[in-house]
């Protein structure tokens, strides 16, 4: 009496894995259904439970990936878009986009997003649009870190290495509780997006 329905936004499937070992395929084929179910007009975090918004944290370490499977060229003029429009007047991206929790700031790597995704983007497709349109977004974002990061160390606050799964206590930082220290996280990334807007503008 019931019949699923698979939907997701609709990019062509460009990339191909097929290898010896039928575990290894399995896990490329969860990949590309994991792309499917995260790839509803916005980027989600996960389909199955209360953090299907667009978090900009999970787009960012994730866009390649995106990129080599399917055709996500209009989708990231999309969701760039979506980035531009939360964009605060000194600068910040949200934490996501559309910013329906009204974050006022985004967090180191997820904020990144902004200059990293149409960047990617533009490296894969040679879509210019996802330049011109989001140049200017990006300079007001690595413009706004730097009036905040006295000599060059960013001040910028937030979650910090979400990634890091095996939260080693890092020697000499027992207030991270083994994730990495903020500022040089931070810092890092504050320097990848100066150095991917300059990328950008030539």
């Amino acid at each position: 009496d019931l019949t699923g329905r698979v939907f997701h936004s609709a990019a062509k499937q460009i990339g191909r894995l097929e290898s010896s070992s039928t575990l290894v395929n399995r896990i490329w084929e969860s990949i590309l259904w994991t792309q499917r179910g995260n790839h509803v007009s916005v980027i989600t975090d996960c389909p199955q439970r209360d953090e299907r918004l667009g978090w900009l944290g999970s787009l960012e370490p994730f866009a390649h990936t995106a990129c080599y499977n399917m055709d996500v060229s209009a989708l990231f003029l999309k969701v760039c878009r979506d980035f531009r429009l939360a964009q605060s007047k000194d600068g910040h991206f949200p934490n996501l986009a559309p910013n329906v929790l009204s974050f006022d700031k985004g967090a180191p790597a997820w904020a990144d997003a902004g200059v990293s995704a149409p960047w990617t983007g533009y490296v894969h497709f040679a879509n210019r649009r996802l330049l011109e349109e989001n140049y200017a977004a990006g300079c007001r974002f690595v413009d706004g870190i730097r009036e905040r990061s006295p000599e060059l160390i960013s001040t910028e606050r937030g979650f910090g290495d979400w990634l890091n799964g095996d939260r080693v206590q890092l020697e000499g930082y027992p207030e991270t509780g083994g994730k990495a220290p903020i500022k040089p996280f931070a810092t890092a990334y504050f320097a990848h997006s100066a150095e991917t807007l300059a990328k950008m503008a030539r």
